[in-house]
């Protein structure tokens, strides 16, 4: 990631492994379980959010349900919290 002074990735638990083994300087936060409710996250990934001056979802999103529900959860407290503007970038593997 080349340009970028500190990165968060907020992932499943199972995927940490997987990150940080493509880059330890990544910082990982692994919240998104699939048992939990977006509203349980919710307070914890706003504040993850409010330190970000781009949000990008994907690659690597992946098509479960859960997943969608959190990265529906991001777009929208990104887009909630005005005092500020923040970037979005969604990107999509094509599948159908």
């Amino acid at each position: 990631m080349q340009g970028v002074d500190l990165s968060h990735v907020i992932c499943s638990p199972t995927a940490v492994g997987a990150i940080k083994s493509y880059s330890p300087d990544l910082i990982v936060h692994p919240i998104l379980r699939e048992e939990e409710i977006p509203y349980s996250i919710k307070p914890t990934l706003s504040s993850l959010l409010a330190r970000l001056h781009v949000l990008v979802l994907g690659p690597g999103l992946g098509w479960e349900d859960y997943m969608i529900r959190f990265a529906k959860l991001a777009l929208n407290i990104a887009k909630d919290q005005a005092r500020r503007t923040v970037d979005s970038v969604c990107t999509s593997c094509g599948d159908d």
